[in-house]
């Protein structure tokens, strides 16, 4: 009789440790957690770029908007065609974020883009151009966003992790023909964002985003002439979704 209530009570113990084992689950937040995360993946973004040149006397203004639906980003147009430089906000980053104490985070995230090639034209039959080459332009995008955040979770599965900060975007385009042009902004960055915790150390990341640049900068060098200059300004907001792995 012994053995057997032996044997039952270790059996309820175990049952009711394992139980108790997979019901826990560590809330976003606490003191001495390092989040990895990829941002901006998919979302709605509302972009608009202003750009005001001096031309002897007159000024002008060149305004560009866009609202784009992206998966994995986007490559709207911006101040130097394409995606160079273009809707920053709507490019996937990397992110890195760390708790100082319970809610309490700092980190920042970032993104680089690097595009260079060549072109080969040959034409074949009478009075065919000889074969040629010629080098496309080089691009480069760089994003740096340092920020502070706070969380606050309601259960082990469900937070809100606001953050702000100050994004640093620097983009340049180098053509074949010797034309190159370069532009920065300095953006202040705000999220409100939810995390919801699916699995374990397992977060989906998702609420409204606003990024206003008031000041940048958009210089112009043509062959041969002298470099034009221009001053740029930005604002884009909409929502976002990313996802996180901390521990």
């Amino acid at each position: 009789m012994k053995s057997i209530v032996a044997i039952a009570t270790g059996l309820s113990l175990a049952l009711g440790s394992a139980a108790a084992s997979a019901q826990v689950r560590e809330p976003l937040g606490d003191q001495g957690q390092f989040v990895i995360g990829a941002e901006r993946l998919t979302g709605v973004f509302v972009n608009r770029w202003t750009e005001e040149q001096e031309l002897g006397a007159l000024t002008q203004t060149n305004t560009e908007s866009t609202t784009t639906v992206g998966l994995l980003g986007s490559s709207a147009t911006g101040p130097l065609g394409g995606d160079k430089l273009g809707a920053f906000s709507s490019m996937p980053r990397l992110s890195f974020d760390y708790f100082v104490i319970d809610g309490l985070s700092i980190g920042g995230s970032l993104f680089y883009y690097s595009n260079a090639g060549e072109a080969e034209v040959e034409q074949e039959g009478p009075g065919a151009n000889p074969r040629f080459e010629a080098d496309l332009d080089t691009d480069r995008l760089f994003v740096l966003s340092p920020r502070v955040g706070y969380a606050i979770s309601f259960s082990d599965s469900f937070a809100f992790w606001p953050r702000g900060g100050i994004t640093y975007v620097s983009a340049t385009a180098e053509a074949d023909s010797g034309a190159e042009a370069s532009a920065s902004v300095w953006a202040l960055s705000l999220e409100a964002m939810f995390a919801i915790t699916p699995v374990p150390h397992f977060a989906i990341l998702l609420g409204p985003y606003l990024d206003v640049a008031p000041f940048g900068g958009l210089d112009r060098e043509p062959p041969g002439a002298p470099t034009e200059e221009s001053d740029l300004s930005y604002l884009s907001f909409g929502a976002s979704a990313g996802i996180g792995v901390y521990f």
